[in-house]
């Protein structure tokens, strides 16, 4: 923002909460825990159940790591929401719509006081430099 004669610098938190907006990693999150739910509802002969229980047969991965299915990516994504059994939830759907809001709310709550512990400390050291 500027008024006249001063610039004022807005951190990334003030202008999420001016825009009424999510962080851009809760948006990122939701679609794959949206399809997850389908996928479990789904036939296991459909490909995409199929690709969620299987392994995938190329692809590049870390040398000397084993090769990251996408069940694999879901459970770091259902770590960071605090999400565990995510199979039975997803069988009634209200149930798993719930439980993923709930998630990914707490999820970036932590986010935005992690956030705001971090620019505080950056702040402090900063001030204690200027000294």
């Amino acid at each position: 923002m500027e008024y006249p004669g001063k610039t004022v610098n807005l951190t990334r938190k003030c202008c999420l909460a001016a825009c009424n907006m999510n962080e851009i990693e809760v948006y990122i999150m939701v679609v794959p825990l949206l399809r997850t739910g389908h996928n479990v509802r789904m036939s296991a002969v459909r490909l995409p159940s199929a690709i969620l229980y299987s392994k995938l047969s190329d692809g590049a991965c870390k040398v000397g790591a084993l090769k990251m299915r996408f069940k694999d990516q879901l459970k770091k994504l259902l770590s960071k929401c605090d999400i565990t059994d995510f199979e039975v939830l997803a069988n009634d759907r209200g149930l798993w719509k719930t439980a993923f809001k709930t998630g990914v709310v707490r999820f970036e709550k932590a986010q935005t006081e992690d956030s705001s512990l971090l620019r505080g400390v950056y702040i402090s050291t900063r001030l204690l430099s200027l000294r």
